[in-house]
């Protein structure tokens, strides 16, 4: 060994005629065609090739784009097959690759064939004895590469930058890879979306979809308005830490599905203070390939001493997708519910405190304008609102809520005041009764959705007693009739994102 390499030091061969030899062996190894412009033979630190404007083709079935392009590649040979005459690429490196991720309208991936393929050829694993005469499949390592996705000719604008992947036979008969990526889109501007990681391993299998798989992942360090940004194009306004967490194992068709989500320091993008509100949610699954469904959901996360879960199933993923699930809240401790308001409305009183619990019931299946529709009810036990600093205790008790049915839609009317955009899920709340003041009570009654809150006061109230209601619930205090002097009825409607609420008076 020692002698051939001190040969190959004086002698330094010329290697362009080798150039189809390497391109060729490259391609048995990945399963397609490859191109090099150019080949420079290089001896330390490891004897091998630079390779420069490095091609991988893709199946003319995904387009004519490259599946992979890289300006600068090192091929490092693998020394115990120089021994025996022969040329074996031992490790890839590729520098700042391009990775091309294509999805046809049959909805198969480009990588489905290569990997099918590959567990087809009877390569040695990457690190096989020195006996072993088989040519081996090499390590295959890239860095600061892009990895974009495609649907067919068009490509998408999400792609993951900063992209460091390898990818290697394990076993004689398992593969196995790492990446570590930033996510980003390419239309919008957008920042701190944190890092993904995935490691996985996968074995040979007669088909893909019955392919034994294990593979992990973990999302950090992403900012919760960054994040929904990245996945549907605008900032929610909310800010926070997201940690994603997924495990997959088994098979595509039958795949078990294990995931944490948590978001650290919750809270309006302009509001800082209540102190840090940690939510956190787990959810198990099965998934199919075979018709793009999820099965046996069943999410879970606590809130205080309660609980609130998701179970059910969906399906046509890829498609027009049809929910089936059940939404349930088990003794939610009404104070969670304060806490989380704090951090999502301005002006709530910081030492605002909430006594009794919360029970409910929903259901998310087909019907209604959106495709879907949620159904069900609920309700507060001995809900009691304190704050001090107000001066107020209202002593609430059993306060209904429930999503509406298509016949009370149209007779609250009134209820839903004006909102901006499509339509969306409400929540009713009430009719319920607000004491303001002996014997003076309110009538409440209103909603809530993910953008924004309405609400109707019926009833004769003191400007000052009112006054101090609307500070314990962070709104803008009423202004009594000009005629008697009281407040009859009022209307408050805003929008989580909104800084202060809006209210009318109605004689």
């Amino acid at each position: 060994m020692a002698a051939v390499l001190l040969a190959l030091f004086f002698i330094r061969p010329g290697v362009q005629h080798l150039r189809n030899r390497i391109a060729a062996e490259i391609s048995m190894a990945v399963g397609r065609q490859v191109e090099i412009s150019s080949v420079n033979f290089r001896l330390l630190p490891r004897p091998g090739f630079d390779l420069e404007n490095f091609v991988v083709h893709d199946n003319p079935a995904f387009g004519a784009e490259p599946m992979l392009r890289s300006s600068e590649v090192t091929a490092a040979l693998r020394l115990t097959s120089l021994l025996r005459g022969r040329l074996e690429i031992a490790r890839l490196s590729l520098s700042e690759p391009s990775l091309n991720l294509v999805r046809n309208d049959k909805g198969v991936w480009n990588l489905e064939d290569l990997l099918q393929r590959n567990a087809q050829i009877p390569a040695a694993p990457t690190g096989k004895p020195r006996s072993e005469r088989r040519p081996g499949f090499p390590y295959i390592e890239a860095s600061q590469g892009r990895i974009n996705c495609k649907l067919g000719d068009e490509k998408t604008p999400y792609s993951l930058t900063d992209a460091d992947f390898s990818l290697w036979q394990d076993s004689e008969n398992s593969w196995g890879m790492r990446l570590k990526a930033v996510p980003v889109r390419t239309d919008k501007n957008v920042t701190d979306t944190g890092v993904l990681a995935v490691n996985g391993l996968w074995q040979r299998a007669p088909s893909l979809h019955e392919t034994p798989l294990q593979f992990k992942a973990q999302w950090d360090r992403a900012q919760v308005g960054q994040f929904t940004k990245l996945i549907r194009g605008d900032d929610s306004g909310w800010r926070g830490t997201v940690q994603l967490n997924v495990n997959l194992s088994g098979s595509p068709k039958n795949l078990k599905v294990t995931s944490t989500a948590s978001v650290r320091d919750f809270r309006r993008f302009d509001i800082l203070s209540g102190g840090e509100l940690h939510l956190t949610a787990s959810c198990n699954a099965t998934y199919s390939s075979s018709d793009h469904s999820l099965s046996d959901v069943n999410c879970e996360a606590p809130v205080g001493a309660g609980e609130v879960s998701l179970t059910g199933s969906v399906a046509d993923l890829l498609g027009a997708r049809r929910y089936d699930l059940v939404l349930a809240a088990q003794g939610v401790p009404l104070q969670s519910v304060v806490a989380l308001a704090a951090h999502a409305k301005h002006n709530v009183p910081p030492d605002l405190q909430a006594e009794g619990t919360a029970d409910g019931r929903f259901t998310l299946r087909p019907g209604g304008p959106r495709g879907e529709e949620w159904q069900g009810a609920g309700t507060t036990y001995q809900f009691r609102l304190i704050s001090k600093s107000t001066g107020t205790e209202f002593a609430l008790g059993n306060v209904p809520f429930a999503f509406p049915s298509d016949a009370s839609k149209t007779k609250k009317k009134t209820l839903l005041l004006s909102s901006a955009g499509a339509p969306e899920p409400r929540l009713e709340i009430g009719p319920f009764h607000l004491p303001v003041g002996k014997p003076a009570t309110m009538n409440v009654e209103g909603w809530i959705s993910l953008t924004g809150y309405g609400f109707v006061l019926h009833g004769d109230a003191q400007p000052q007693e009112l006054e101090a209601a609307a500070h314990t619930i962070g709104i803008n205090p009423p202004e009594a009739s000009p005629a008697s002097g009281k407040i009859k009825n009022l209307q408050i409607a805003g929008n989580w994102m909104a800084p202060q609420a809006q209210n009318s008076v109605k004689d």
